[in-house]
């Protein structure tokens, strides 16, 4: 079979730009049309170059893997690009083996592929591909959505309204009382108290009678988080009234992408 580096380059360029963007919807991020453009190029590029070396191929595969997403979407918080962009390649080259009808249309190198359609058959498949990890992307986020809850939030005569999603691994409780802790953004909780900083309110222990309830996390064994104890709390969405309850405030994102600003569990 006869390899083509320009066909070789197309395949990769679409390929690359069809995965980049797959990963933006993941990550419900926009990344500029240039940007996404020049990490494809870029990963178009080490493609084909590891592929013709052919020594070098699985190096070339390796090092698009890291360099393209980071391309896309920054050096900060590369590690879940890279993830996404790996899982999601992997998966596509699979279905477009599965789709493209053939095994003999498809030359493998170090883990990087060509192959032998013509540019209407292979968009076709790839525009295939694309929908079938989109559609099935979709019903997942779908089912996300359907474990948010409204949740709302009294203490002393203040109300806040949070977005919670309900995690089957958030089971934190209050050691001492057994009651179950919610954790939410300082961003949503900070109209609750007169004070305008995460690290003001975090040093009024007693103003604001917080309580410290520790707990264990991936990477973290041995963490503390600051509560309050809530008058009440009322999934709004379900009507239910679960009386008092702890809530934990993180002055850290717990969405990217701000869908939700709070955690519940599921069972609570």
């Amino acid at each position: 079979m006869k390899i083509y580096v320009d066909v070789l380059l197309f395949i990769n360029l679409v390929s690359s730009y069809a995965m980049l963007s797959l990963t933006a919807w993941f990550l419900r991020c926009r990344p500029r049309l240039p940007r996404l453009l020049s990490a494809a190029a870029l990963g178009a590029v080490l493609a084909a170059a590891g592929f013709c070396s052919g020594k070098y191929a699985a190096a070339a595969k390796l090092l698009s893997a890291v360099l393209v997403p980071a391309a896309a979407f920054g050096l900060r918080g590369s590690i879940k690009p890279i993830l996404i962009f790996s899982l999601l390649s992997a998966l596509a080259a699979g279905l477009f083996a599965l789709l493209s009808g053939s095994s003999q249309t498809i030359v493998m190198r170090g883990g990087i592929m060509y192959f032998d359609l013509s540019a209407g058959h292979f968009l076709a498949v790839s525009a295939a591909v694309y929908a079938v990890i989109l559609l099935s992307s979709g019903l997942m986020r779908r089912r996300e959505r359907a474990r948010r809850r409204r949740v709302e939030v009294s203490l002393n005569g203040k109300t806040i309204c949070l977005t919670a999603l309900a995690d089957s691994g958030s089971v934190l409780k209050e050691p001492l009382t057994g009651k179950d802790v919610i954790i939410a953004e300082w961003e949503a909780a900070r109209t609750l108290f007169g004070c305008a900083e995460y690290a003001e309110w975090e040093r009024g222990i007693e103003e604001y009678r917080l309580w410290l309830i520790p707990y264990r996390s991936l990477g973290n064994p041995t963490g503390v988080i600051y509560a309050f104890l809530a008058d009440e709390v009322i999934v709004s969405d379900e009507k239910r009234r679960l009386g008092r309850l702890f809530v934990g405030i993180t002055n850290e994102r717990l969405s990217r992408s701000g869908e939700y600003n709070a955690l519940m569990g599921a069972l609570i």
